[in-house]
């Protein structure tokens, strides 16, 4: 029994610091997880219009701005052909502040299109979006602006 505990401990602690060593913390989702209930048999998927509270980027706004800009790669074909524009993505945020579901409402160019697909799959953790004090998954559709410098 001291060896199932002892394993199991070493085990945990392993995990622990590969999780947090990979993902930073979120200290506003861990708040949301104290504060709200999960239901995890609700599977539906919000509309933005539909939920209490929207999911949002870590730091709001300001900080995925900065995040989109300081990780944004302009595709040089389409650099090279002075195309430039607007792609929206559409994707899930989960209950646990993951995204899935990525794909593109509105492109622009293929190649844009798949590093606007890249970016919001390298994106951190969101804080999921609240409905009726529950902690729900939700669309949420984002517009990435390439513009040529």
């Amino acid at each position: 029994m001291k060896k199932f505990l002892l394993v199991n401990i070493l085990l945990l602690s392993v995990f622990c610091v590969n999780v947090c060593a990979s993902e930073p913390l979120n200290l506003n989702y861990l708040q949301r997880i104290n504060e709200y209930e999960i239901d995890v048999n609700d599977t539906t998927i919000y509309a933005p219009r539909d939920v209490d509270v929207r999911p949002e980027f870590p730091g709001g706004d300001a900080a995925l701005m900065k995040w989109l800009n300081e990780n944004i790669i302009f595709p040089l074909v389409c650099e090279e052909l002075g195309i430039h524009g607007k792609t929206f993505v559409n994707f899930v945020v989960e209950k646990d502040g993951t995204i899935t579901n990525v794909k593109i409402v509105r492109g622009v160019h293929p190649a844009m299109d798949r590093e606007a697909i890249r970016l919001v799959k390298a994106m951190p953790k969101w804080e999921p979006a609240i409905k009726d004090n529950k902690i729900v998954r939700c669309y949420f559709t984002l517009p990435v602006t390439f513009i040529l410098k």
